[in-house]
């Protein structure tokens, strides 16, 4: 693997004396997605699912990524958004069909 830091520095010319945080500007999440698999980054972990779009979009840039998808697709009363658990269920379907284990 690379030197991840290295990389990303020369790829974008950051200057890391600058005052925090650096941001990389413009970059969409596909091209991050793009960036992990230069980087070759071939594990990782997706917390908040929902319905697996961001989770394939991570899998077709890099092929020999082995992701780990973390979401409840549970309702429970602490989470400020709850909905009906019916709803959590659909995206969790989705999700299964979205990116197959």
């Amino acid at each position: 693997m690379i030197d991840a830091l290295d990389y990303i520095v020369k790829k974008y010319e950051l200057n890391l004396n600058q005052k925090l945080p650096i941001e990389i500007s413009d970059l969409s999440s596909e091209e991050f997605a793009q960036l992990l698999s230069e980087i070759g980054y071939k594990v990782g972990v997706e917390v908040g699912v929902l319905g697996g779009k961001y989770s394939k979009i991570l899998c077709d840039a890099n092929p020999h990524l082995r992701l780990f998808g973390i979401d409840p697709w549970e309702s429970y009363p602490e989470f400020r958004t709850a909905g009906l658990q019916s709803d959590y269920d659909y995206w969790y379907e989705v999700a299964k069909k979205t990116v197959p284990s």
